[in-house]
């Protein structure tokens, strides 16, 4: 009979069952805040499909949180309908993805990568955007945290 593993390999995941707007403000983007009860290594993944209205300036992703990391490389990638991908890694919990002259349209953010956890606490995702319209996320957004040691 094989051993328990504990948490390694079974997701912790976070939904947005509500669409957020994002301010010109830090905003914290509803339902996106995974809980992590143990330290270890922990796989990040996240979808956000965000909708954008005038021409924003400035926007960033943040990976925040009540943990604390002592490695982190997650990759957050921005695709949108018109052109290729920009990316950036974060390598620490507050670290910004940051772009810049956004267009109307909607965007796709992927987060992928991993983080060593030191301690117990929550991973959340937070948005803020420089100028424009409006920006809101959209239902279906995820956050997933997966135990991988």
């Amino acid at each position: 009979m094989p051993r328990s593993m504990g948490l390694q390999g079974h997701p912790l995941g976070a939904y947005a069952s509500a669409a957020t707007p994002v301010g010109t403000t830090i905003t914290p983007i509803a339902g996106l805040s995974v809980p992590l009860p143990t330290a270890g290594k922990w796989r990040i993944e996240g979808w956000i499909p965000l909708v954008v209205v005038g021409l924003p300036t400035g926007f960033t992703l943040t990976l925040v949180g009540s943990a604390s990391t002592s490695s982190m490389r997650v990759l957050v990638r921005r695709s949108d309908a018109t052109s290729s991908w920009t990316d950036s890694y974060l390598t620490t919990l507050g670290s910004a993805s940051t772009s810049s002259s956004l267009t109307a349209q909607t965007y796709l953010f992927n987060i992928d990568g991993a983080a060593d956890i030191v301690g117990n606490g929550t991973v959340s995702v937070s948005m803020t955007r420089t100028g424009g319209t409006s920006a809101t996320t959209q239902v279906g957004s995820f956050l997933i945290a997966t135990r991988i040691d």
